[in-house]
């Protein structure tokens, strides 16, 4: 039996028809689920809004009321057989890719994930890498990491920022990861990341930052460019300070005079035997007879680079060991297909973890190197300039950023805004610099969610009209924009609680 669905008494062309028919077809399964809860109600709908015009749709229902013999017969003369048969498999097509596309997003983002390895060709030829993970579909967070970790840190973020629909970039500076390394100040990253903003078109962002990536955050604020995008607080997590800032340890202050030297003393230099542990252990879980030498010698990301090039923007393409790329020397660090195997064996936190540290130093120790000197020396900008509104969080046993200094830049922070208070401060007892990014991790994102959601800045008066299709959360609950501020930072169950220690980076 067929279920007719009864159009109003109007024109309308065969080709529309046909279009309505897809359409319906695609979702028949959702319908059908929806009809087999609420067919009574259904069944009236349709005897009561029964009109001059019908289409039938093609789908067994069988407490549908039987159609009247007119309609029925408008109908076959619409339709034939071998059209329906046509129509029925364009709409599994659609359907099929509905839930590819669906499982796509809700599937974890790992290491060798195309969304965790993509490349940008900026317009003076150099190469800028980055990873998203998250929401795919969700608002847009970039975020700035320390300076012992590359791109994949934000895999780490993955599950939290799915829950809120964020989506979280985070780019590799020159030097760490594949992208190209440069002379450069902390000003001049905020060119490359709105270039990163015109390829992948972000119109609204928000800024995430951790230790040394707390500078970039506020570079990119002092950018007009990326400024106008801004729609929610800055968040600084253990923000790296100034070293001529008050309250430095008296190490760091000797920094600033020997930046290389205590530069590598700083740097994980322990990568070529970090990598020789995963060779020996993805030999042992890998059946090796089954893999030839070209397996072994391959890259992670195996495809080949495929460009996207956007009008009058950068060039956008995967990473992969592309035919144009076998020369350059960092092709030789590629993770080969055993690492990525042993690599897999490992829970997530460690795994991205120690994925990210090798990959931040592909090019070698230079990129550190290179950072790191900025960190000990003049930054080039004034905190006071940045006057907009920021969420800081530092743990009181933060053993490289005092109290003292933290409390210096939220003091500087709020010298040009109108109402000091929109520059937050939250101290959590007990937690550690390397350790306050997964303290936080959850209630920080969320507050920027809510800046988002609530549209808080803009009655403050901030910035340009927020996203229109941001949907407005009922929290009426909270004493103040930070939903988790009562919050035991220990409750969080955030994959790197466990790795405080080691070679986190700053």
């Amino acid at each position: 039996m067929l279920r007719v669905t009864e159009l109003p008494a109007q024109t309308t062309s065969r080709k529309k028809k046909k279009s309505i028919v897809r359409r319906w077809l695609s979702g028949s399964k959702k319908h059908h689920h929806h009809h087999h809860h609420h067919h009574h109600r259904q069944d009236d709908d349709v005897a009561a809004h029964a009109t001059t015009t019908a289409t039938v749709l093609l789908e067994p229902a069988p407490t549908a009321p039987t159609p009247p013999k007119a309609a029925a017969a408008a109908a076959e003369d619409e339709f034939d057989e071998e059209e329906v048969r046509a129509l029925r498999a364009e709409a599994a097509v659609a359907a099929a890719a509905a839930a590819a596309a669906e499982a796509e997003r809700l599937a974890p983002v790992e290491v060798k994930s195309p969304r965790a390895n993509q490349v940008m060709a900026l317009k003076d030829g150099r190469h800028l890498s980055f990873a998203e993970a998250g929401d795919p579909l969700g608002f847009p967070v970039v975020c700035f990491f320390g300076i012992g970790g590359s791109r994949y840190l934000v895999l780490l973020l993955d599950d939290v920022a799915k829950s809120l629909k964020l989506r979280v970039i985070s780019v590799d500076r020159p030097g760490f990861g594949r992208s190209t390394n440069k002379e450069r100040c902390f000003r001049d990253f905020a060119d490359d990341v709105e270039a990163l903003c015109e390829t992948l078109r972000l119109k609204k962002l928000g800024l995430w930052g951790y230790s040394v990536g707390c500078a970039y955050a506020a570079v990119c604020a002092l950018s007009t460019k990326i400024r106008k995008r801004i729609v929610a607080r800055i968040t600084l997590v253990s923000p790296w300070i100034p070293l001529t800032a008050p309250g430095v340890p008296i190490h760091f202050s000797l920094a600033q005079f020997f930046p290389r030297s205590v530069g590598e003393l700083l740097r994980p230099n322990d990568i070529a035997e970090r990598r020789k542990e995963l060779q020996k252990r993805g030999a042992q879980e890998s059946a090796l007879s089954e893999l030839g030498e070209d397996d072994l010698a391959m890259s992670a990301p195996s495809a080949k680079i495929s460009s996207v090039h956007t009008r009058d923007s950068p060039s956008l393409f995967l990473c992969g060991l592309g035919a144009e790329e076998e020369s350059r020397p960092e092709a030789d660090n590629e993770l080969t297909e055993v690492e990525m195997r042993a690599l897999e064996t490992l829970p997530r936190g460690p795994r991205v973890l120690l994925a990210s540290i090798i990959e931040a130093q592909r090019q070698g120790p230079k990129g550190f190197s290179d950072e790191f000197t900025l960190c000990c020396r003049d930054f080039g900008f004034d905190y006071k300039n940045v006057d907009w509104p920021c969420r800081v969080y530092h743990g009181t046993d933060d053993n490289l950023v005092s109290t003292e200094s933290v409390r210096w830049l939220v003091s500087n922070l709020r010298h040009h805004l109108r109402n000091p208070a929109d520059v937050e401060l939250f101290q959590v007892l007990g937690g550690t610099h390397n350790g306050m990014v997964f303290a936080i991790l959850k209630r920080s994102l969320a507050a920027l969610s809510n800046d988002v959601n609530q549209k808080s800045l803009q009655d403050k008066g901030y910035g340009v009209d927020f996203h229109d299709d941001a949907s407005t959360t009922d929290d009426d609950d909270d004493d103040d924009d930070d939903p988790g501020d009562d919050d035991d930072p220990g409750d969080d169950d955030d994959p790197g609680d466990h790795h405080q220690g080691g070679h986190a980076p700053f």
